[in-house]
């Protein structure tokens, strides 16, 4: 005769305990994901904030040295604490100016073309633009 393991005592207990651990563990891991997956997404906003924001910096610099010479063509580099950027100012005459900016903050980048279609009196903006290539 053999006897059935769900007569002995504590069975049920012990079955429901194991049950409970492990849906509390599946619960568990899931919030844990999520929390990863949040934090992740709110360091790569930061990111895309700091390279906006390092690219507008570049593009700035680029148009006070087009106010200070009209003529200004070329390229430059700056170097911030969280980042870098780079911008190059061209033209194919005066007075339709090219500027782009690229500046990088950890793994993002953000890109800026501006077009200015007068320099004087004042600079003349027609376009501003966050593109994704230049």
């Amino acid at each position: 005769m053999t006897k059935s393991i769900s007569n002995k005592p504590g069975y049920i207990t012990t079955m429901s305990a194991i049950i409970v651990g492990a849906i509390s563990i599946a619960v568990i891991i899931s919030f844990l994901s999520e929390g990863i997956n949040s934090t992740k997404n709110s360091a790569s906003n930061i990111y895309a904030a700091q390279a906006r924001a390092i690219t507008q910096a570049c593009a700035e610099e680029a148009m006070q040295k087009i106010r200070d010479n009209t003529s200004y063509t070329g390229n430059f580099n700056i170097i911030f604490n969280n980042g870098t950027c780079s911008s190059t100012v061209s033209t194919t005459g005066l007075p339709n100016i090219t500027v782009t900016a690229q500046g990088t903050s950890t793994t993002v980048t953000k890109k800026i073309k501006i077009i200015i279609n007068q320099v004087s009196p004042k600079i003349n903006i027609s376009s501003w633009q966050e593109v994704a290539d230049f």
